[in-house]
Formats: C-alpha cells, sequence, structure tokens
C-alpha cells in the first residue's frame, strides 16, 4: 500500500503475478516447446497434474493470447492481455450506457466515452492489475447487464444466459 510500499513489489497482488501467473504461462511456454510436460509438472507441491491449472488459467479468452509470446516477451504478452481486458470492459460498459442513454447528440457521445472509460480504469482495474484473471468480470459485468436489461424489455433470456454463463466458466474461481 502507497504510504509504506510505493513501488508496489510486496502487495498481495503483485504476489499473485510472478508467483501464479507468470509461472504458469512460463511453465505453460515450456512444455509447448517440449520443455515440459502437459500432464505433470514437478513444479508445484512436490509434483502434480497439470491438466487442472491449464484449465483454470486457460478458460478466459484472452489468456489464450499468452500461447503466441515466447518465456522472454511474457511481461509484454501479460500487459498486452491486461490491455485488451480493459478495452473489452469499456466497450461493453459504452454499449451499455448507448442502449439507456441512446447516444443522442455530442454531449450524449461524449458522456459515454467519458463514463465508459471510467469505467474501465477505475479502481477496480488498478487493484487488480497484477491480478489478471480478476479482469475478466469488468468486461463481463456489462453484457451481463444488458442482458438483464433484454430480458426485462423484450422477455428474452438467450443474452443473460450467455453472459452468465460466460462468467461461471471464464471466472468459476
Amino acid at each position: 500500500i502507497y504510504p509504506f510500499n510505493p513501488h508496489g513489489t510486496y502487495t498481495t497482488f503483485m504476489i499473485d503475478m510472478n508467483n501464479q501467473y507468470a509461472q504458469f504461462y512460463s511453465y505453460f511456454d515450456q512444455a509447448l516447446t517440449g520443455h515440459g510436460s502437459l500432464l505433470f509438472t514437478w513444479r508445484g507441491d512436490g509434483g502434480m497434474n497439470f491438466w487442472p491449472i491449464v484449465a483454470y488459467y486457460l478458460t478466459s479468452p484472452f489468456g489464450l493470447l499468452t500461447l503466441f509470446a515466447s518465456d522472454r516477451r511474457l511481461p509484454i504478452m501479460i500487459a498486452f492481455v491486461t490491455v485488451l481486458k480493459l478495452g473489452a470492459a469499456g466497450l461493453g460498459m459504452a454499449l451499455l450506457l448507448r442502449r439507456f442513454r441512446g447516444g443522442d447528440g455530442a454531449v450524449g457521445k461524449a458522456m459515454i466515452v467519458v463514463l465508459s472509460t471510467a469505467y474501465a480504469l477505475g479502481a477496480w482495474s488498478l487493484i487488480y492489475a497484477f491480478n489478471i484473471m480478476w479482469l475478466d468480470a469488468l468486461y463481463l459485468l456489462p453484457w451481463v447487464l444488458l442482458g438483464i436489461e433484454r430480458l426485462l424489455s423484450s422477455g428474452r433470456i438467450a443474452s443473460l444466459a450467455l453472459g452468465i454463463g460466460l462468467n461461471l466458466i471464464i471466472d468459476f474461481y
């Protein structure tokens, strides 16, 4: 927390990034290039099955992008995935606000841009920037809200079921 740790190197979320996400994506890259096993790893708990971890970390569609990064370029890809998740959150919120506001006139459109940007770059994003798995909830929430609005306005449940289903699959933890 800022006064006691101005560089943020010892926060809980930074520990998650260093010890969980970066380690998994690094080992996954090594396993895909033939320097490790996709079935079993000795890296945790005296050896463990690797498939549940793969299912846990790769349920996010953005997490699959790390397959295109080598071990050395992993920090850049994690930053890119973070930016994509924040962009998807802003887009989803802009669509939700446009649905309610209509986006009439330049002032309405400017407000939608300002509010959706504020949503995407708010406190949740700052706090969870080093815990990238939880950023999925940020971009899925507007889609669930759009599904609720569609259910209430037209009685159609498919959008809501899709939004909640994706949330349960991607953020099951």
